[in-house]
Formats: structure tokens, C-alpha cells, sequence
């Protein structure tokens, strides 16, 4: 499954940003206290001049925070499907399939039983 959701990510394209009309052509900084930008601003009527979001830069941090800690799970995924399986017996993964081996005996053990 992680091999699947690797290669889907691997090979999926970027989605693309299409303009909307009348948005603003580029992100502006805004700071309480001070006054925005005059590209923002028509001086006419002292109203916005296009479309846009004001985020809090907090909000933006955490986007960019999980988005770095995304690239790094993909990262983790790739070494860990490229790492060769030498020894079931003595590992992490041996040790979970022990488990589910035992795991399953002992349902159908139970089944058995309980029938």
C-alpha cells in the first residue's frame, strides 16, 4: 500500500494555479498599525483594488510546517521501501508478523471453539 501511495505521489503532476479575475497579482504583507500598500488601494475611493485572502502569517507557518513534514514522511516511505527485508526473524517487521501469525491462529483456534 505505501509502495502504491509513493508511486501515485511520485508521478503526480503539481496542480496548477489559474488566475482568477480580478485577484490580486501577487501576495501582500499586511502589519497592524501600518497603512497597505497603494496597489491595493484605489486613492479615489479608498477601496480595494482586487481580490484576496488576509491569512494569519501563524496559519501560513503551520501550512508550510506540514508541508515540510510531508516531504519528510515521503522521504521516509522511499528508504523504507528500499530497505531490503534480509531477516524476518530478528526485525521490527519479523516481530509483526509473528504477530499476525499468532494473531490469526488464535482467531481461528477460537472459531473453532466457539462454534
Amino acid at each position: 500500500m505505501p509502495a502504491i501511495l509513493a508511486a501515485l505521489l511520485a508521478f503526480a503532476p503539481l496542480p496548477s494555479r489559474l488566475p482568477l479575475a480580478g485577484e490580486c497579482a501577487s501576495a501582500t504583507p499586511l502589519a497592524a498599525g501600518l497603512e497597505p500598500p497603494e496597489d491595493l488601494i484605489d486613492p479615489a475611493t479608498f477601496t480595494i483594488t482586487c481580490d484576496a485572502i488576509a491569512v494569519p502569517s501563524s496559519q501560513v507557518a503551520h501550512l508550510l510546517a506540514v508541508n515540510a513534514w510531508s516531504d519528510g514522511a515521503a522521504l521516509h516511505i522511499e528508504t523504507l521501501e528500499s530497505a531490503p527485508i534480509t531477516d524476518l526473524g530478528n526485525g521490527s517487521r519479523g516481530q509483526w508478523l509473528q504477530g499476525a501469525a499468532i494473531g490469526f491462529g488464535v482467531g481461528v483456534a477460537a472459531a473453532l471453539v466457539l462454534r
